[in-house]
């Protein structure tokens, strides 16, 4: 198949996301793929920051392996954020439509004049673009219900006019599919929940440095340190396990000196997607402190068995994705039971031997052949 990726999050960055993985999957398996990820604009290039610098590396490189070709394009307009309101009151977005002429002509360059047999949409602000780029079938995939993750109501607008034109829907959690489907139900949809690159997680590798000194057992949260970010847990089990010492690794993104008021808190910033198996294989609890709200009640968390393949127990805030998993080997917490109890719970009857029974059904290859047999359904 010709498949073409409209995705959120470019190839190579900081963040590695669903749809590199199913790109990267479908390419395995002999598919010709494309993955062009949210434009660049003129106001991105003042900021010059590290991730715009990178993508402005991919614009220059072009790059292509195992018929994956990956491209981040330009629109010579306003971010999402401030064209979206244009776009609410004219129902034309120019963010995406200026970028148009760069994105047609590297699907030429990829697919020559075969038609794309699938476009896969995960980024609402291409809302428009699905009009002018031939395909067989057009596919919503949705990774969150991005109007409360974003707390913006204008990509309600958007998801709309986007599943006007679609012929399937595919959602990574069950609230998520609860939402898009609320648009047309009468769409065929799958759940397809995020999986994990067991080979990745699994071979052994060495202790980081950053642990060498520890003598406490380790509580590891790997992620964004964000809006989304519980804080207040984090506080909490810290003043109860004093024996505990917590490594928070990821991009910090808010506000959070008063956790260096803490002698047991580690933050250690961002690392390598390479280097992330090291930091769990040598933890003894992963962690999801997730802050109670709408937009993390429909995530499907790459972590959750990321942190199992690695070997470890997960403590997470319950919510109604996760409760309706009922994972082995995940401990939760809520108001009625503290962090630090669902912790304790976790290393007293943590059974690793069960984690990896069931792994082989959340493994990427395996979320990859859910997919092929969605699209050849189509």
């Amino acid at each position: 198949m010709n498949v073409l990726f409209l995705s959120h999050t470019h190839l190579g960055g900081t963040f590695v996301v669903g749809s590199h993985h199913l790109a990267k999957g479908l390419s395995k398996k002999g598919c010709r793929v494309l993955h062009i990820s949210t434009p660049l604009t003129p106001i991105h290039f003042l900021k010059k920051n590290k991730e715009t610098m990178y993508k402005q590396e991919i614009r220059k490189r072009n790059e292509e392996k195992n018929n994956l070709k990956n491209f981040v394009p330009f629109s010579l307009f306003f971010p999402w954020k401030i064209s979206r309101h244009l776009y609410s009151l004219l129902n034309v977005n120019l963010f995406a439509l200026l970028a148009l002429r760069e994105i047609k002509s590297k699907v030429k360059e990829t697919f020559g004049e075969k038609v794309i047999d699938v476009i896969l949409i995960d980024q609402p602000s291409f809302v428009g673009i699905e009009r002018f780029i031939k395909a067989k079938k057009i596919i919503y995939r949705a990774t969150d219900i991005y109007s409360n993750l974003l707390n913006d109501s204008i990509i309600l607008k958007a998801e709309r006019e986007i599943i006007k034109r679609c012929d399937g829907l595919i959602g990574t959690s069950s609230p998520v599919i609860k939402h898009i489907t609320s648009y047309n139900n009468s769409l065929p949809y799958l759940l397809l929940e995020n999986g994990v690159d067991l080979e990745h997680f699994t071979i052994k590798q060495n202790k980081p440095s950053e642990y060498e000194f520890i003598q406490d057992k380790i509580a590891v949260y790997v992620g964004a340190i964000d809006e989304r970010f519980d804080t207040n847990s984090i506080i909490d089990l810290a003043l109860a396990r004093k024996d505990l010492k917590i490594v928070l690794i990821g991009p910090v993104k808010v506000d959070i000196s008063v956790l260096k008021r803490y002698t047991n808190i580690e933050i250690i910033g961002a690392r390598d997607y390479k280097t992330l198996p090291s930091y769990l294989q040598y933890a003894d609890v992963a962690l999801l402190p997730m802050i109670n709200n709408k937009a993390n009640n429909g995530r499907s968390p790459m972590k959750l068995y990321e942190y199992l393949a690695a070997g470890l127990p997960v403590v997470t805030l319950e919510t109604e994705e996760i409760g309706r998993r009922k994972e082995k080997n995940v401990f939760l917490y809520n108001r009625k039971k503290k962090i630090d109890k669902a912790v304790e719970e976790a290393l007293l009857n943590f059974q690793a031997n069960k984690s990896m029974e069931y792994l082989n059904k959340h493994s990427w290859d395996s979320k990859t052949n859910m997919l092929i047999k969605f699209i050849e359904k189509l």
